[in-house]
């Protein structure tokens, strides 16, 4: 991974939490949403599709209770 690809997977972690977390109105939940969204698309457009797929998949499999 980048540094700029750091950086965005970042703001994804802070953006989620936000979502996750924060006691948001409908207007501001909409606009994390689709911030969310645009970083998910960068680190596709970055990494390539199959890497990002392969990056999610290994971070799941990390977290997952076995």
């Amino acid at each position: 991974m980048t540094t700029y690809e750091s950086h965005l997977f970042n703001e994804l972690l802070d953006v989620n939490y936000e979502i996750e977390t924060g006691n948001h109105n409908s207007i501001v939940k909409m606009a994390l949403i689709t911030r969310y969204s645009q970083l998910v698309a960068s680190l596709e457009d970055s990494m390539g599709e199959g890497a990002w797929k392969a990056f999610v998949r290994t971070g799941k499999e990390m977290f997952s209770a076995k």
